[in-house]
């Protein structure tokens, strides 16, 4: 199997899990009248991560391509959209989502029409729809395994109000 369809699973449950984030917790109304919305990135590439500190004051710090292809895609979103920069659009699928383009080189999610794998999502699972997905099995998981690809997948999702 190669890295790209080695990834694609984890990429796809990412997707799913920043669709979830919107449905449930994509807008926020305060007490003082204020609503808060929430935009996501998805992007992919190497992501190094260090630590910058004494043994009292420490912090971890992510930086790297992948952090940048992040956040150039939450750059382009607008609240309440999900957003994949090209990086990470390279690894999937097209014909398992239902996209849009947003600018080139960035694409708007708007949900997954098929999984690769539907017990692996990034979202809690209805215990109905769990006995659906079991007694049907997945097909799309044969189908995927003839695919051939290529690279490396590192996913940062980047949340802001």
């Amino acid at each position: 199997m190669s890295e790209k369809a080695q990834y694609y699973p984890e990429l796809q449950r990412v997707v799913d899990c920043t669709l979830y984030i919107q449905e449930k917790y994509g807008s926020y109304d305060t007490d003082v009248g204020i609503t808060i919305r929430v935009k996501l990135g998805i992007g992919a590439g190497k992501i190094f991560q260090c630590g910058v500190g004494n043994q009292d004051y420490h912090h971890f710090v992510c930086f790297g391509p992948g952090v940048m292809s992040a956040s150039e895609a939450e750059h382009h979103c607008e609240s309440g959209e999900v957003i994949m920069q090209e990086a990470a659009w390279d690894l999937c699928n097209p014909l398992h989502f239902n996209f849009g383009v947003k600018e080139v080189g960035f694409m708007r999610i708007y949900e997954i029409n098929t999984f690769v794998d539907p017990e692996y999502r990034g979202r809690p699972m209805p215990e109905k729809e769990k006995a659906r997905v079991q007694q049907r099995g997945s097909k799309d998981c044969e189908a995927f395994k003839r695919l051939q690809w290529g690279y490396c997948l590192h996913v940062r999702n980047n949340p802001t109000p």
